[in-house]
C-alpha cells in the first residue's frame, strides 16, 4: 500500500495514514463489463488506462476516460459500466481501514467530486509496480 501512496507524498502525513489493502487489479477491454447497482465494502479507486466508460453515484453520471481516476466508495449506491464502442481498461485498488475516507479527502475525493483526471505517468508506473509485485507474489 506504501507503493501506491508514493505519488501523494508531498501532500500527505503518509506516517500517519492507516489503510490496508483489500485487492487489487486490471480490468481489460470488455464491452459488456457493467457493474451494478451495488454498495462496495470498502473502498476503491480506479485509474482508467484507456478507452471510456459510465460511473454513476448519487444519482450523478459522469464519462469516464484515459486519465482519470474515479472513486467507489463505500457503504454507497453506485454503477459503472464500459462504453460499447470504446470499452476500457483500467487499474484497480481497493483498501479500507480507519482513515481511508480521510486519506480520499486529503487526494480530492468525495462523493461530489469522485473522478479526477491525473493523466500522469507516474501514476501507471506506480499500478504497474503493483502488478508485478503481486504476480511475484501470488
Amino acid at each position: 500500500m506504501r507503493l501506491f501512496l508514493k505519488p501523494f507524498e508531498d501532500d500527505l502525513p503518509i506516517s500517519d495514514i492507516a489503510i490496508s489493502l483489500v485487492n487489487f487489479g486490471v480490468q481489460e477491454k470488455d464491452p459488456s463489463q457493467t457493474l451494478g447497482p451495488i454498495i462496495k465494502p470498502e473502498y476503491t479507486l480506479q485509474y482508467m488506462i484507456d478507452g471510456k466508460g459510465y460511473y454513476e453515484i448519487e444519482g450523478k453520471k459522469y464519462i469516464v476516460k484515459k486519465g482519470d481516476m474515479f472513486c467507489l466508495f463505500k457503504d454507497t449506491v453506485l454503477a459503472y459500466h464500459s462504453d460499447n464502442i470504446d470499452p476500457y481498461n483500467y487499474y484497480w485498488i481497493g483498501f479500507d481501514g480507519v482513515n481511508a475516507k480521510e486519506f480520499l479527502k486529503l487526494i480530492g475525493f468525495t462523493t461530489n467530486r469522485p473522478v479526477i483526471n491525473y493523466s500522469n505517468d507516474k501514476i501507471s508506473e506506480i499500478f504497474e509496480k503493483i502488478k508485478a509485485e503481486d504476480e511475484n507474489n501470488g
